[in-house]
């Protein structure tokens, strides 16, 4: 994945890891469940870290196939393409190196100094093989195409037949889709600023049209259906650090598609992971939607772990169920927590901010100043380049008594930051200073006391690679002084 110093930002999503715990012996299938632990080291047969980054799981028989990106030895400056590795399971927590499903070539599309990623991989009922798709490019993400290749057999070696610039569009993260009616489709990450969704060919060898062209551009999609129900995930952009993944929701692939919407508590960072796909595990008391999440580790892309957590899935909505370990049964599709379950997502308290007037310094068209006011934590406002200094304001339409700010970063890193307070917006007094902040924090929660209209935020200090982003600066008014006592009783 890039650095985030193209203009649109496009970021190696850093995501997070789900690793399961490695036992001594794989159980067959029907053994019973096994336990996962999102974010361990998860080790092969071999005693060797796991290397399925970016990757997707497909089930042949009784057996999981996992593909992924092989980054041993590899950091965020050097991210070359090494293989894409084949594991095989029976239970999807013990794990055998099969082969590598592709190798690195001497020139080429998959030779030295090329970028693959992404590997996904379909089964062509009619043809009897596997195709699978990825992302080809070159250092600085500049060539964006979408490579192919088959095999007549689950684990490979896999055919490699070559790259394409999907209806002319450079193409970077990608996934695939399998209906229920056989037909498949590409899911890119596209150079239109928009995340495509785009029919292949009879043979899934091609892309032949678009279906449906959403925003915002969302990187390391994936998408399942459920009873009549699409269900699209996706991740914002913000480098090699974790982020609020996005879900959004449709009864026809072409849409309407709904607003998006977190499916992970705000500010977890979807548990400090990105989206790498969404595995359904079927059986005889029912399925399991699993999430399967990348957690990056970018000064050692090779020890980067995986989280992998239970989705509650409704007809209308998804909630990602954050345990600490948990046990799934892959013979029966049934799952079991190891601790009561997480609370559900609680109303946000009333912002004297919220859909307020507001001004910016910089702003992208967007990521426009107004969304981080607009009571919605899956808008933000962005600053227009990546430079420290920018600000944001609000007016709060009078003079109000306030007891603090609740700010709900882009991302887990350590913004430096002072809020500044004004009844007439020429006297500026500070209420906030952290200018020297060494907190990484996706919500930062400030307290004072000021009787002001206007409330400003100064971004005067970025996490490596990020920008002046925020979806939703809260501001609360004073707690009465019988309120006050109580809580200190």
């Amino acid at each position: 994945m890039p650095p985030p110093h193209l203009q649109w930002r496009r970021p190696l999503i850093l995501v997070l890891g789900v690793m399961l715990a490695f036992g001594p012996a794989m159980p067959r299938v029907g053994a019973g469940p096994a336990t996962i632990v999102p974010g361990a080291p998860w080790k092969d047969q071999r005693g060797i870290m796991v290397q399925g980054h970016g990757g997707n799981i497909i089930k042949v028989g009784s057996t999981f196939y996992w593909f992924g990106e092989n980054k041993l030895n590899e950091n965020a400056s050097n991210a070359y393409f090494q293989s894409v590795c084949c594991y095989s399971s029976t239970d999807l927590a013990h794990w055998t190196f099969v082969r590598d499903a592709l190798t690195r070539q001497p020139i080429g599309d998959l030779g030295p100094d090329r970028i693959v990623e992404r590997p996904k991989v379909i089964y062509h009922r009619a043809a009897g093989r596997y195709v699978m798709y990825l992302h080809i490019d070159r250092a600085g993400y500049g060539t964006g195409k979408v490579g192919i290749a088959w095999s007549s057999s689950p684990s490979g070696a896999y055919t490699y037949l070559g790259s394409t610039r999907p209806l002319g569009l450079q193409s970077w993260d990608i996934n695939l889709f399998q209906d229920d009616d056989g037909a498949a489709y590409l899911l890119t990450h596209a150079s239109d600023s928009h995340l495509h969704i785009e029919r292949l060919s009879a043979d899934y060898l091609t892309v032949v049209s678009s279906v449906a062209a959403l925003r915002p551009n969302y990187e390391a999609p994936a998408l399942f259906k459920h009873h009549g129900r699409y269900y699209l995930f996706g991740s914002e952009l913000t480098g090699w650090h974790a982020n609020d993944n996005k879900y959004t929701t449709a009864t026809n692939l072409a849409g309407p598609w709904a607003k998006w919407n977190l499916f992970a508590p705000a500010g977890s960072v979807t548990y400090n992971s990105q989206t790498m796909s969404i595995l359904p595990v079927s059986g005889n008391r029912g399925t399991t939607f699993m999430y399967l999440g990348d957690r990056w580790n970018a000064a050692d892309l090779g020890a980067s772990t995986y989280v992998w957590l239970p989705l509650q899935v409704t007809e209308t909505n998804v909630w990602l169920l954050g345990y600490e370990h948990w046990n799934l049964d892959a013979a029966t599709g049934a799952w079991t927590g190891n601790q009561p379950p997480p609370p559900l997502p609680m109303p946000a308290r009333p912002s004297l901010a919220a859909h307020k007037p507001v001004s910016t310094d910089s702003e992208q068209p967007e990521n426009a100043a107004a969304n981080a006011n607009d009571d919605d934590v899956t808008t933000r406002w962005c600053a227009n380049d990546g430079r420290a200094g920018h600000w944001w304001k609000v007016d709060l339409g009078s003079v109000c008594d306030l007891g603090g700010t609740e700010v709900y970063w882009e991302t887990k890193g350590t913004y430096q930051y002072r809020i500044e307070a004004s009844r007439d917006e020429t006297r500026w007094f500070t209420v906030v200073d952290k200018t020297a902040n060494r907190e990484p924090s996706a919500v930062m929660e400030d307290k004072f006391t000021a009787s002001a209209r206007y409330v400003r935020i100064t971004v005067t200090g970025l996490p490596s690679g990020l920008w002046a982003s925020f979806f939703e600066c809260r501001v609360f008014p004073r707690e009465p002084v019988r309120a006050r006592l109580e809580a200190t009783r």
